[in-house]
C-alpha cells in the first residue's frame, strides 16, 4: 500500500505550520484531520521522517495500521538509527500480531537505548508470545523491516598517538566509555606506565618510531582503526558528558565528511586561570581519502574539502589541559614545536600555516620581534593568494598579530590589524575585544567602552 500525499491548498503555509496544526487536532482527538495536515505537510517536506512517524502515530491511534505500517517504514528508511521510530514500529506489529519483527524492533530499540523502559517491557511479551506460538504467519514483505531493524549503527574509533602519558591518559580514556567502540594508539617511544593504562581500557596498541612527523603517527592511528568514524583526542584531553550523545547521534548522518568540534584550552599558572575556545574538525568518517597533512599542527582540513563534502559544526566539547603553563615547561613543548616548524619552513617557506604557527610558537617563547616577523609573513602570503576567510586560523592570526603589536606597544599599527581582521571576520569577539584594549591603552575611553559593549553581541561565537 503506498500513501496518497495529499496536495497543498494553501501556498502561505509551511510544512512546520501543516504539522504544528496538525498536532493540535491529534492531541485534541481530530484524528481525520491531523491525517489530513499530515499530508499536507508530506507534500512540502516529504523527506522530513519525523512526519511520516507523526502520521504513523495518528494511524495507530485510529487503528488503520496497514496505513500506520506504511507510514512508518517510510519514516524508518530516512532515520534508520531513531529509537523512537522502532519504537513505533515494534508497537504497530506487536498490534497486527506479527511477534517475530516486532520484537527484533524493540531489540533495535534498546540497541540504541538500553534504559528504554516500554520497549523492554514489550520485548519480554513479544518473548512471551512467540515462545508460546501465539503468533501469524508473516507476509514476505516484512523483509525489508526487518532489514531495516537488523542494520548496525556506524561505530567510531578514537584515535591517539601517545609518549609518556600516564599523568593525562586515564581521565582521557575514562571520558570516552560509551562514546566509541574501539580505541587505537600509536605510541611513539613510552618509557613509563603509558601503555599499561592503555592495555586496561581495551586500546588496540600500534608502535610509530618517532620521526618528527605529527601527521604520519596520526594516520598511523587512522590506519589501524576499523570504525565507520574516527574521533581524534590527544592524551590531556577529555570530552564532556553530555558529547557522548553527541558523537553518537552525529555518526548518524553520514551526508557531512566531519563535524569540527569545541577545544577548550585551559590557560594560565594552574586549572581554572582561564580558557580559549576554537573550533578544529576533530571527528569525520574513515576513508581512504582523509588523512592528515603537516609535520606540526597537521590538519585534516585539506583532505576534507578535496572530498567535496561539506563539514558540520558540533557541540562536542573537548577539554585541552596541555597548555597550562606547568604542562607546557614540564613537557618543553614549545621548544620541540619549533625545532620541527623551522625544519618544516626550510621545506615549506611559502606556507603561511607554518609562518602562523612560528609567530605562535615565538609569541609564547617571548621573542616578540621574531613573532612579528613571522606574523606578517603568513598575513602578507594569504593577503597575496586572495585567501578566502574559511581558511582555518586565518581569524585567529589577525587576533595573534594584533595582540602581539599591542604587547609591544605598536598601538596604532595593532588597531589597523585589528580593524582589518574584523572587517573581514565581524562576529570575533577576541578581535574586537583586542581593538577595545588598544583603545583602552591610548586613553580613547569612549570608543573602547563602545568596543567592549560590541563584543557582547557574539560572545559565544567560536573561531578556530
Amino acid at each position: 500500500m503506498a500513501l496518497k500525499i495529499a496536495k497543498v491548498t494553501d501556498a502561505a503555509w509551511t510544512s512546520t505550520d501543516f504539522v504544528r496544526t496538525a498536532t493540535q487536532a491529534f492531541e485534541v482527538g481530530n484524528l481525520e484531520k491531523a491525517v489530513e495536515l499530515f499530508l499536507k505537510a508530506l507534500q512540502l517536506d516529504d523527506k522530513n521522517g519525523q512526519i511520516f512517524l507523526q502520521l504513523a502515530a495518528v494511524f495507530t491511534k485510529s487503528g488503520k495500521h496497514d496505513k500506520a505500517l506504511v507510514a512508518a517504514k517510510c519514516a524508518a528508511e530516512l532515520l534508520p538509527y531513531d529509537k523512537d521510530v522502532f519504537n513505533v514500529l515494534g508497537v504497530i506489529l506487536f498490534q497486527i500480531g506479527w511477534y517475530p519483527t516486532s520484537e527484533l524492533c524493540f531489540r533495535k530499540v534498546l540497541d540504541l537505548d538500553p534504559e528504554h523502559s516500554s520497549a523492554r517491557r514489550n520485548l519480554v511479551e513479544c518473548r512471551r508470545l512467540v515462545r508460546d506460538g501465539v503468533t501469524v504467519e508473516e507476509p514476505a514483505e516484512l523483509a525489508s523491516i526487518r532489514e531495516l531493524a537488523s542494520r548496525q549503527r556506524p561505530t567510531i574509533s578514537l584515535c591517539m598517538i601517545v609518549k609518556n602519558e600516564e599523568a593525562f591518559l586515564a581521565d582521557c580514556l575514562a571520558s570516552v566509555q560509551g562514546a566509541v567502540d574501539e580505541i587505537v594508539i600509536v605510541d611513539t617511544g613510552s618509557t613509563d606506565a603509558t601503555l599499561e593504562i592503555a592495555k586496561k581500557y581495551g586500546a588496540k596498541i600500534g608502535y610509530f618510531p618517532w620521526n618528527g612527523d605529527f601527521a604520519a603517527a596520526r594516520n598511523a592511528s587512522i590506519d589501524l582503526a576499523q570504525g565507520d568514524w574516527i574521533l581524534i583526542l590527544d592524551a590531556d584531553e577529555t570530552i564532556t558528558p553530555h558529547s557522548v550523545k553527541e558523537l553518537r547521534a552525529l555518526s548518524l548522518n553520514k551526508n557531512y565528511i566531519g563535524y569540527a568540534c569545541i577545544i577548550e584550552n585551559l590557560v594560565g599558572e594552574k586549572e581554572g586561570d582561564g580558557r580559549q575556545l576554537a573550533m578544529i574538525l576533530r571527528f569525520f568518517q574513515r576513508r581512504p581519502d582523509m588523512h592528515y597533512e603537516g609535520i606540526i599542527h597537521e590538519q585534516i582540513v585539506p583532505a576534507a574539502q578535496r572530498t567535496g563534502l561539506p563539514n558540520g559544526t558540533s557541540q562536542i566539547r573537548i577539554v585541552h589541559r596541555g597548555y597550562i603553563n606547568k604542562c607546557v615547561n614540564e613537557r618543553n613543548k614549545n621548544q620541540r614545536n619549533l625545532d620541527i616548524l623551522l625544519r618544516q619552513e626550510q621545506a615549506e617557506p611559502d606556507n603561511p600555516y607554518c609562518q602562523f604557527n612560528l609567530g605562535q610558537t615565538y609569541k609564547l617563547l617571548k621573542e616578540h620581534q621574531k613573532a612579528e616577523q613571522h606574523y606578517r609573513e603568513s598575513l602578507e602570503i594569504l593577503k597575496a593568494r586572495n585567501a578566502p576567510n574559511d581558511i582555518p586560523y586565518y581569524a585567529n592570526l589577525f587576533f595573534s598579530f594584533s595582540d602581539l603589536l599591542g604587547v609591544k606597544g605598536c598601538y596604532d599599527e595593532a588597531l589597523a590589524v585589528a580593524e582589518d581582521g574584523i572587517e573581514r571576520f565581524p562576529q570575533y569577539a577576541d578581535l574586537r575585544f583586542t581593538k577595545g584594549n588598544h583603545l583602552l591603552a591610548t586613553g580613547r575611553y569612549e570608543e573602547a567602552l563602545k568596543v567592549y559593549e560590541s563584543c557582547r553581541k557574539f560572545a559565544d561565537q567560536v573561531f578556530v
